[in-house]
């Protein structure tokens, strides 16, 4: 797992057209799915909208919740960051959308607003999460203090949870930064050979992969066969680096390529980066920490009642919570909508008897006298629009608040089932869980047109 930040921005517009389309199109196959955290809405370009009136109405939120209005205004609300998969992990949507979430957890963004972005242009599971880093109920700022090194604990966390370390860099650092050591932070490299081999896949020509390598930290040089030179000065050889592409295929594709032979580029290295071993051509390829589970024991019937007791306290607890939410939703949407539905209701009830019941001599004569607006028609035709703009912001906040309800409990669930599956290897292990949703709920309920 490798957790990546990028730079905040400001414009949530901004950051839709780029994650949700294919590079530089107006396309969207890249795009594998989409799911939102903390908004009343599946539909990804609604939910950017709703974030972004979240950013401009921060004012009003503090205000609403007592929160002092003190600070300088966040002029750049828009947090993204991505998390990739080794490339022999096929993570599923749940469990790429379950580990958003804990990262989330990990930077305490959990109550905020957060469209979630799968995309297929790599070879490696990955997934980038937009967040609105302004509370949605208070107004307040998450700056996200030591977020990097939140994220570098989370993600140790999360591949020894799945039983593989494959940045064994990144444990080494952890450890020392948590004996009081400054280290300083490095992005991890996901995989040498799949970078190098999508880098030569679009690349024009032999120019273009050249100056790609360089970024990478690679110099490309002429030994008895074509070889890629690293920082500590290093030999590696290319062709091994390439997936699925013949030595020759390389050669003629770089062949208009002048490339220092292999003595000037370690020349130019300085002596402390190059290396002290004996000099490989092809790098050995690192293995994976295999984190090997404990040996298993029959279950005690006390422990065996203690899981089932603990099992029953959390189900339990999450239909309580689950209650409690929902009145809380009910009376957080009535105080937000229930003054002005109710005054929408009674206009379009006086209109509308106004001009259901009258002849036409009767409402000519009402709108002379200004007992109704000459736009009667048109005026009533808008404040039925409002309101079901109203009713459909209601309906749409219950239905999310169904849906996160329901992932929750098939999460509970699926762990629990694995929790017995540890206890009691007897129990039949290809048991699914389903909600009423599937493995994740496909929303195509848009909802009215209008903007909001």
């Amino acid at each position: 797992m490798v957790p990546r930040e990028a730079e905040r921005g400001q414009s949530f517009k901004g950051a839709g057209a780029y994650y949700l389309h294919d590079k530089n199109e107006a396309t969207s196959e890249r795009v594998e799915f989409t799911h939102t955290e903390n908004i009343p809405t599946q539909d990804p370009d609604k939910a950017l909208k709703w974030m972004a009136w979240t950013a401009i109405h921060a004012d009003e939120l503090k205000r609403e919740a007592g929160v002092k209005a003190t600070g300088r205004p966040c002029t750049k609300p828009v947090f993204t960051l991505s998390l990739s998969w080794h490339p022999e992990q096929k993570p599923k949507k749940w469990e790429m959308i379950g580990a958003g979430r804990r990262a989330l957890i990990a930077l305490g963004l959990e109550d905020h607003e957060t469209l979630m972005v799968s995309h297929t242009d790599r070879p490696h599971s990955h997934l980038h999460l937009i967040v609105n880093v302004i509370h949605p109920e208070t107004g307040k700022v998450n700056n996200l203090p030591y977020s990097r090194k939140k994220l570098s604990e989370w993600a140790e966390s999360y591949e020894r949870a799945h039983g593989k370390i494959y940045c064994e860099t990144r444990v080494e650092n952890d450890a020392r930064r948590n004996e009081g050591e400054y280290v300083k932070h490095q992005e991890p490299e996901l995989d040498v050979k799949t970078r190098i081999t999508a880098l030569y896949q679009r690349s024009d020509n032999g120019a273009a992969f050249r100056s790609g390598l360089e970024e990478l930290g690679f110099t490309l040089a002429q030994g008895k066969r074509l070889v890629l030179i690293d920082r500590n000065g290093k030999i590696h050889s290319l062709s091994r680096q390439i997936e699925g592409v013949k030595a020759k295929d390389i050669r003629k594709k770089l062949g208009d390529l002048e490339l220092p032979d292999v003595d000037t580029v370690r020349s130019a290295l300085k002596p402390d980066r190059q290396p002290r071993e004996t000099e490989t051509e092809a790098a050995p390829t690192q293995k994976p920490q295999i984190v090997e589970p404990p040996p298993r024991r029959e279950p005690s019937p006390s422990e065996i009642n203690r899981m089932q007791a603990r099992h029953l306290a959390e189900l339990g607890a999450f239909y309580t919570a689950t209650n409690h939410a929902r009145l809380s939703l009910a009376a957080k949407l009535d105080r937000q909508y229930g003054a002005d539905e109710g005054k929408l209701r009674h206009d379009i009830a006086h209109l509308e008897s106004d001009l259901t019941n009258s002849t036409r001599l009767r409402v000519w004569w009402l709108k002379v006298t200004k007992k109704i607006p000459k736009t009667a028609e048109q005026d009533l035709r808008n404040l039925k629009l409002t309101l079901e703009n109203i009713e459909w912001r209601k309906a749409e906040a219950e239905r999310a608040q169904r849906i996160q309800e329901e992932q929750r409990r098939f999460a509970i669930e699926e762990r629990h089932h694995r929790e017995r599956l540890e206890l009691s290897p007897q129990e039949p292990e290809d048991q699914h869980f389903e909600n009423e949703y599937g493995d994740e709920p496909e929303i195509d309920d848009f909802g009215p047109t209008l903007d909001f």
